[in-house]
């Protein structure tokens, strides 16, 4: 299941160190999160070489419980994975969707559901005119764009020169729980402890800026170092 989720975040996996790159990609980190804790209660078809001319462009899930000629609970269990449906009625319904080649239409899983998504996102302390300042804007422009999806964003700090302070700002975070988490890591063993606490209580996070990948982030955002160190070699011979 991570994998996939990973998969549908490679678009974005860019090099960010332009400050307008960088709140692009924050904005792209939100609106992820938001869409992976929408349920769907309706389906997009794409149009193929053998579908029929008269199938609808957008089926609802009474359309495809009439196909299947199975109860719209029924549907609605298959698409979720729940269990209480025959095989039979299971395989029917499956085989409908895979003809009709079904996409999750998210934004009216949204408006259905009514929902509230509640992240939040821990950055080092900074002032106006910091490079954090930046990465903010990117997310509450997000959050603006994407108001219709019932997101709010709460905002943690730490003082990455105070021992301790990131540790202890991550446990309010996880008093609030929160349905996702956005990090800046700090010292490998404080981020490690953190972390540690957030797949115990089931909460995703991903990281931007700095990358732990063996702490296993549901995604990271940031420079690659090591192309951007050849690239900054490149120009600096080029000057010479």
């Amino acid at each position: 299941m991570q994998s996939k989720l990973k998969d549908s975040l490679f678009f974005i996996a860019f090099v960010c160190g332009h400050k307008d790159t960088t709140i692009f990609v924050i904005t792209k980190i939100v609106i992820y999160l938001c869409r992976k804790y929408l349920d769907y209660y309706c389906v997009r078809t794409q149009i193929t070489m053998n579908k029929p001319m008269n199938t609808p462009e957008r089926i609802r899930i009474k359309d495809i419980a009439k196909m299947a000629d199975v109860s719209v609970g029924t549907v609605d269990r298959v698409l979720h994975g729940r269990s209480g449906v025959s095989e039979a009625s299971r395989k029917r319904v499956e085989e409908i969707l895979e003809k009709l080649n079904y996409q999750p239409n998210m934004y009216a899983s949204a408006l259905a559901s009514n929902k509230k998504y509640r992240f939040a996102y821990l950055l080092p302390s900074h002032n106006e005119g910091d490079y954090w300042k930046d990465v903010e804007r990117g997310m509450q422009q997000a959050i603006t764009r994407f108001s219709d999806f019932n997101v709010s964003l709460s905002d943690y700090y730490y003082d990455q020169y105070e021992s301790g302070a990131f540790i202890e700002s991550g446990m309010r975070i996880l008093e609030a729980q929160p349905d996702g988490v956005i990090l800046s890591p700090t010292v490998e063993e404080e981020t490690e402890r953190f972390v540690s606490l957030l797949r115990e209580a089931g909460i995703p996070y991903v990281f931007i800026d700095s990358n732990i990948a063996r702490l296993e982030p549901l995604a990271f955002y940031g420079q690659h170092a090591q192309r951007s160190g050849y690239f900054a070699a490149r120009m600096l011979r080029l000057l010479a």
